[in-house]
């Protein structure tokens, strides 16, 4: 294509066009919202009105985006039988989705091309990508080279730098910003590479709060304080220095003061009265999600700079890791049960739900404490958790709440697995025998254990987990061994968990984020 008037032979017909905006609009912008609807829908009503005579190239980058957008959501749809009836058009259920999808990012490289993005980008073309990136990707991990053109192209336009208004509303420009940045920490957190909107060269004081009482843009305002807290972290992690200690206490500081920001904003989308409770409830969980994700992080940094040397550091952390990890897989679960339930047509948004390294911490300290139990009724106050039983009656407060944690959510994510790449499924499936395993395990062991009667559990003690000083070090470099062991292809996996001691709870290190740790351990 390399004229203006080939690319527009490329839109859809009206109809069918008129169908992927509505559904871009209802399914997808409440979760990106840099589209100005009121913007683009004048702009739209113009096209149609003398397609031939338009010009705006500007303008057919943000439709064509849109398109690409409503095309990845509906061909999500329709891989899902029994999920097609979201799909109330008899048009829509017909069209060759995946077609119309690479016709849409061919048609927004050819008008990148033709509007010289690489040398003076312009707002479209940052709200064009974000979208792609966003939506069309796992979490921007299969598009982080792209991304980080996208910020470039953020920084050359000037989004970085605030402009002086009079209005109270939030200008779009800034909004977009915001998504940028989170898109950028939200790829970096998958690839463990730091991020590239470093805080010395963007403005990034309060970012995260945004004035406004709309809910999407509350919403966006939760997950993007938790992005800074992932940048943070993932910059010292990628330092050639090891951190000092006085880094890593400010890093705790800036992890904690963000479950208070985080908690106000969740209070503020479930006092708006505009949607629905559920709903409401729904995006709370995605923002919580972010928390423990946080907490992941934060407690990989505590062991990569030997925090035992400090007297002052000497607790035992292996209970809060578990009980976050818990917590990661809880709000998990709901965010897929919820969705389903209050939104199922924006599957895009919660197919990617994927806890595994909280699952495999779980498990792996089931395995070595089995007859001890763990559940939310120790939590701090400040550690928030949804609770929906209409999805699921879940006692959060008495018993043993792993095992059931571990069961649910391998039953609540079994069906996404087929919008996975292989690789997840592969690791998803030995999860599950690596699950399967301990529970066997655990059965054959329990008529032989003593004093273990109507299911009560030991509680943990904190002073008494690990019985040497250095034996963390050890499981670490066990689990290690083992988990290399077990992911690696051609191998019998049969007897692998027994062979290689496979306990500790960082076998939620995969081999994207190893690196952190460096060659130490």
């Amino acid at each position: 294509m390399h004229s203006l008037k080939e690319i527009k032979s490329k839109v859809p017909t009206r109809e069918i066009s008129d169908l992927l905006v509505d559904h871009f609009f209802t399914y997808i912008a409440p979760f990106v919202p840099i589209v100005d609807p009121q913007e683009f829908l004048y702009e739209y009503r113009k096209f149609w009105d003398d397609s031939q005579r338009c010009e705006e190239q500007n303008f057919l980058v943000i439709m064509f985006a849109i398109y690409f957008c409503s095309c990845t959501n509906i061909a999500l749809l329709k891989a899902l039988k029994y999920k097609q009836d979201c799909l109330k058009n008899e048009n829509l259920k017909n069209l060759d989705c995946e077609n119309l999808r690479t016709t849409c990012f061919e048609c927004i490289e050819n008008l990148r091309r033709m509007l010289n993005s690489d040398t003076t980008p312009s707002m479209s073309i940052i709200i064009g990508l974000t979208l792609l990136y966003y939506v069309g990707s796992a979490n921007g991990y299969s598009v982080s080279v792209q991304i980080t053109n996208l910020v470039k192209y953020a920084q050359i336009f000037g989004l970085h730098r605030n402009l002086t208004t009079d209005s109270n509303e939030l200008p779009m420009r800034s909004i977009v910003y915001r998504f940028v940045w989170y898109l950028d920490g939200l790829g970096a957190y998958y690839s463990g590479f730091p991020p590239n909107m470093h805080p010395e060269f963007f403005e990034c004081d309060e970012i995260y709060n945004l004035p406004l009482n709309d809910i999407h843009i509350l919403f966006l305002s939760g997950r993007l304080c938790n992005t800074m807290v992932w940048n943070k972290i993932l910059f010292e992690f990628n330092k050639i220095k090891k951190s000092e200690f006085d880094e890593f206490e400010e890093i705790e500081t800036m992890y904690l003061n963000s479950i208070a920001i985080v908690n106000a904003i969740n209070k503020r989308i479930m006092d708006n009265q505009d949607k629905d409770l559920r709903y409401r409830k729904w995006l709370t969980t995605e923002t919580r999600l972010g928390l423990h994700k946080s907490m992941l992080l934060v407690s990989a940094l505590k062991y990569s700079m030997k925090y035992k040397e400090y007297d002052n550091y000497n607790r035992n952390i292996t209970t809060d890791l578990v009980l976050q990890s818990m917590l990661l897989i809880n709000e998990s679960i709901y965010k897929v049960k919820l969705g389903m339930s209050v939104m199922p047509e924006s599957i895009w948004f919660y197919r990617f739900a994927i806890p595994f390294q909280a699952m495999y911490i779980v498990i792996s300290h089931i395995q070595k404490f089995p007859d001890q139990h763990l559940n939310f009724s120790t939590l701090d106050k400040e550690h928030e958790y949804t609770v929906d039983e209409e999805e699921v009656e879940l006692d959060h407060n008495t018993g043993d709440l792993r095992v059931c944690l571990i069961d649910l959510s391998i039953t609540s994510l079994a069906f996404l697995t087929t919008f996975w790449h292989s690789s997840k499924v592969e690791r998803f499936e030995r999860l599950t025998k690596f699950r399967d395993f301990v529970w066997e395990k655990i059965r054959e062991t329990e008529p032989r254990q003593e004093n273990y009667e109507h299911n009560d559990r030991i509680p943990l003690d904190d002073d008494t987990v690990y019985e040497g000083e250095n034996e963390m070090d050890s499981r670490l470099v066990k689990g290690f061994n083992g988990y290399n062991t077990y992911l690696g292809t051609g191998l019998d996996n049969s007897n692998v968990f027994e062979n290689d001691d496979y306990y500790d709870a960082y076998a939620f290190l995969d081999e994207g984020s190893k690196f952190w740790f460096g060659n130490e351990y």
